[in-house]
């Protein structure tokens, strides 16, 4: 083995073993249980001194008769740490935390029986997560498996008072293209996510807009939003981002969190939250144009009203060129994506209105920077196409959407 392999090997070790003992910290099931008879006791002594013997096969014997004794040879084994043996302390490590490691998975299975909550449990954050999730058997078996995967972290903020530099911390290490592997895209475990969703619950809005951008990065991630679709806790987790969307939603004026909403397809978050958005005139024109696109996508034509007052507003949101517009420059102006919208919504063809270079998407109805114009005259012409429209149609749509709704 190289002196690397060995370093490594060294640190896993002192990780595992650290790792365990912050688990079994408090915990009755490792209390110093009543001392064993006497036979046994001399037993397990020399079982330990067999760990040292020369035959290879009697070391691997007396190695597995001391694993099937379990916690009773704590006591001794916990002793044989300081043996002047280095095989034999070598050895009672590696027991020491396999029996630990079992021990450990013990707890784990009762605590994921216990639904209704007869027995106390210390697992790091479960209190956090019980108020802020959920204590049923599918919450119980998640939060076990956040526990093997993310321990330290789990730990750490339950007992640091500074979550958020925790959090952030952690998140940078789970970001898909941090540090750029030369295998590709680091790809986070759901219970790594899970941990971190969970403590995002405890940030104020302060912190929750310092970790915008790299939450969206993570959450986006294509592998990730598969594997949590895919799942078997997606519903545990998709509710988890909900949570933290909505706590995130009214102080951020970014679109990233609705973003989320539309790519995650979260229906009755983004109708609650679009509706409130949209008529808030402190959020950013392209905050409030994702507002509209999640009323036009999970709702109604009974959203449209809401829409409306939109179509008055010039300023320009997105600029762009393609091949079709000959080296000109295109400019979607507020108005013209919620007349995109209008028309989506009514069932009606853009191209009819004029729009050339809507390109249609089935996240966000059309791509958001497509509805636009080159020249001033073909904006006024749909704009003017529409009014006419919804003149004459107005009442007809509005009271189909009430059928609709019902």
């Amino acid at each position: 083995m190289s002196q690397n392999s060995r370093t490594i090997h060294k640190k896993l070790f002192v990780a595992t073993v650290g790792v365990l003992i912050l688990l079994c910290l408090n915990s009755s099931v490792l209390v110093a249980q009543d001392s064993p008879p006497s036979a046994e006791q001399a037993k397990i002594v020399e079982l330990i001194k067999q760990l040292g013997s020369e035959s290879f096969q009697i070391r691997e014997q007396a190695q597995s008769q001391l694993l099937a004794t379990g916690l009773a040879a704590q006591d001794e084994l916990s002793k044989a740490l300081k043996n002047a043996d280095l095989e034999i302390r070598f050895r009672v490590r590696r027991i020491y935390v396999q029996l630990l490691q079992m021990d450990f998975q013990r707890r784990l299975t009762l605590f994921v029986n216990d639904v209704d909550g007869k027995l106390k449990h210390d697992l790091p954050a479960w209190k956090m997560y019980r108020e802020k999730v959920g204590s049923s058997l599918e919450h119980r078996k998640l939060f076990a498996s956040m526990v093997r995967v993310e321990a330290p972290f789990l730990i750490a903020i339950e007992t640091k008072t500074d979550i958020y530099s925790t959090l952030n911390t952690r998140l940078k290490d789970l970001q898909p293209y941090g540090s750029t592997p030369s295998n590709g895209p680091k790809v986070a475990r759901l219970e790594s996510i899970a941990a971190i969703l969970l403590a995002s619950t405890q940030l104020d809005s302060t912190q929750l807009n310092r970790i915008i951008s790299p939450m969206y990065n993570l959450l986006n991630f294509q592998e990730t939003k598969n594997g949590i679709r895919g799942g078997d806790n997606s519903g545990i987790i998709k509710g988890m981002i909900a949570t933290y969307i909505e706590k995130n939603i009214e102080t951020a004026n970014s679109q990233l969190p609705l973003t989320l909403v539309l790519e995650y397809g979260f229906e009755d978050v983004g109708l609650r939250i679009g509706r409130k958005l949209i008529a808030d005139s402190k959020m950013s024109s392209v905050v409030r144009e994702y507002a509209a696109i999640c009323l036009v996508r999970f709702g109604t034509a009974a959203e449209i009203p809401k829409l409306l007052p939109m179509l008055t507003e010039k300023s320009v949101i997105h600029s762009w060129s393609t091949s079709q517009a000959k080296g000109k420059i295109i400019k979607t102006q507020v108005r013209d994506a919620i007349l995109v919208l209008l028309l989506h919504q009514t069932k009606q063809d853009a191209a009819d209105y004029g729009f050339r270079f809507v390109q249609p998407n089935p996240i966000t109805v059309f791509r958001v920077y497509s509805a636009g114009f080159i020249e001033d005259a073909e904006r006024e012409a749909a704009h003017s196409q529409w009014e006419k429209w919804w003149a004459e149609n107005k009442e007809m749509v509005l009271k189909s959407s009430v059928v609709e709704e019902k």
